[in-house]
Formats: C-alpha cells, sequence, structure tokens
C-alpha cells in the first residue's frame, strides 16, 4: 500500500511476487495487541472476507473460504476483543489468513475504495474505515438482487441480517456508527468532499458488484458521515 501525499490517496499495488508462498501464523503475536487494534484489523479482515463472498468474480473455491472466514470472524472477534486468549486470538489469526486468501483470487469492493481515499486524506486506521464504512456499503449493494441473495445466504448462516449483525458487532468492539462519531472534524470533511468524492470512485470501487455513479457516492459519503443508513435504502 502507498500513500500519496500530494493527491491524499493511499493505492494497493497488486502483483503475484506480493503473494507469499507460506505464511506463519504465530498467535502468541497477537496477544500483546491493544484492544482497538484487535477490533480494527479484525474488521478489516471481516470486510475481505464479505466484499470477496459477494463480489461476482468469485468461484467456488474462494466461496468456501469466503464463507468460513465470514462465519468464524462474527464468532470470534468479539471473544478475541473481550478476552487476551491465545485460543480466541488464533481463530482470528486463521480467519483473516482465510480472508486474505480469498479476496486475493477475486478483489474487493466499494468499502475498501472509501476506506483508502479517506485514509489518504484523515488520520483514520484502514480497518477503522473499513469497519465504518461496510454496513453502508452492503445495504446500497444489496439492491443488486445477486448480491441480495448472497447476503441473505450469508444471514442464514450466521441466524441474523449480516447488516444488523455488523451493526451490533461494531458497537460491541468499541467501533463508532460513523465517520462523525469516529471524531473526524465536519468542517475538514466538507472541505475536502470533493477531493474524496474522486478519489472513491478509484481502486476497488471499480470492481464493486453494483455500478457507483458519482450521484450514488455522494450520498453513500454523506450518509456514512453522518451515520445515515436509511438514506441508502432503496425507495418503493
Amino acid at each position: 500500500m502507498l500513500t500519496y501525499d500530494d493527491m491524499n490517496l493511499k493505492i494497493g499495488l497488486k502483483c503475484d511476487a506480493f503473494i507469499p508462498d507460506v505464511a506463519v501464523l504465530d498467535a502468541a503475536l497477537t496477544l500483546s495487541m491493544p484492544k482497538n487494534i484487535v477490533a480494527e484489523t479484525g474488521m478489516d479482515a471481516l470486510t475481505h472476507a464479505i466484499e470477496c463472498y459477494i463480489n461476482k468474480n468469485i468461484d467456488e473455491f474462494t466461496e468456501v473460504l469466503a464463507e468460513g472466514a465470514i462465519k468464524g470472524l462474527i464468532r470470534y472477534l468479539p471473544l478475541s476483543y473481550e478476552y487476551e486468549n491465545y485460543e480466541f486470538r488464533e481463530k482470528v489469526h486463521i480467519y483473516s489468513s482465510m480472508a486474505g486468501c480469498a479476496f486475493s483470487n477475486v478483489g474487493l469492493g466499494m468499502a475498501h475504495g472509501i476506506s483508502h481515499a479517506l485514509g489518504g486524506r484523515f488520520d483514520l486506521s484502514h480497518g477503522l474505515l473499513n469497519a465504518i464504512a461496510l454496513p453502508y456499503v452492503l445495504l446500497f449493494n444489496s439492491r443488486d438482487e445477486k448480491v441480495k441473495e448472497r447476503l441473505n445466504n450469508i444471514s442464514s448462516m450466521i441466524g441474523n441480517d449480516i447488516i444488523e449483525e455488523i451493526i451490533k458487532l461494531n458497537r460491541k468492539i468499541g467501533i463508532p456508527l460513523s465517520l462523525k462519531d469516529a471524531s473526524l472534524d465536519e468542517g475538514e470533511f466538507l472541505n475536502e468532499f470533493e477531493s474524496l468524492l474522486e478519489n472513491s470512485m478509484k481502486g476497488s470501487t471499480r470492481v464493486n458488484p453494483v455500478n457507483v455513479t458519482l450521484d450514488d457516492m455522494r450520498i453513500i459519503l454523506r450518509s456514512i458521515y453522518y451515520g445515515k443508513l436509511e438514506d441508502l435504502k432503496i425507495q418503493s
């Protein structure tokens, strides 16, 4: 990941040479992590898994990895956050790796496009921005029938509506509902809005399962800032 300070933008570099032949998952390394890092890195991994799962490039092999990562992270991330426990941290470590394997096969979506744009300008972590953006992005994307079907599948697997479950999980692990609640200054956000809008259309937004227009993105960014999920519901 490179940050271009002159453009206030983060850009992810992708190359087969970046993919490791072996990954050593040593959960002992995670035991000293502060709670906010546990929450934010865990939600980044969950965003990887879910955006991969609803990506229209997904294949059968990747689908199994993404499904397993979603179910595992929903279950174990709050436990890993609450308790400094080796078993729980190891579970999240493994499911995070599964999510990484999955998205490297098919790509991500708009939540990452938005978080890269915001993270390039403001001093907020990537995982935090993904966690805040994810419910809004999923609600917008659910207007597509194939995406809606996949989200319904996830909801059936975990026993609750996936968007509601993410909001509940965020509350449980100290993630705010909106950018405003994350203490991002409203004046700064509005002053940078046009630049954020342009940059949010780049990167992973280009492979979002639903086409996103500039007008769509205006609504999405404002909704994420002010915490207005209802603005993204499909009007009947």
